[in-house]
C-alpha cells in the first residue's frame, strides 16, 4: 500500500459513520459525556465569567468530541 492510498483510506475512515459495535462502545461514550459534563458543569459554577471561561469551556466540549471520536473509530481500550 503506498502512503497516498493508506492517507486516502484514513481520511475515509475517519469521516465515515461509526454506529457502536456494542455495549461496550455505548459505555464508554456515555462516560466520556458524563465525565466532560461535570467537569463543565465545575468549571461553570468556579470561574468568573470572562473570555477564559468561555476558552475553558469550548476545550472541555472539544475533548469530549475528540474523546468520542476515537472510541467510535478505535474502540474502547482493551477492546
Amino acid at each position: 500500500m503506498t502512503d497516498a492510498t493508506s492517507s486516502e483510506q484514513t481520511i475515509i475512515n475517519q469521516h465515515a459513520h461509526h454506529p457502536p459495535a456494542d455495549d461496550r462502545v455505548i459505555a464508554a461514550h456515555r462516560i466520556v459525556r458524563d465525565t466532560t459534563t461535570e467537569v463543565a458543569l465545575v468549571f461553570d459554577r468556579l470561574l468568573p465569567v470572562c473570555e477564559e471561561k468561555q476558552y475553558a469551556l469550548k476545550a472541555v466540549r472539544e475533548g469530549m468530541m475528540w474523546a468520542n471520536a476515537a472510541v467510535a473509530i478505535h474502540g474502547p481500550k482493551g477492546q
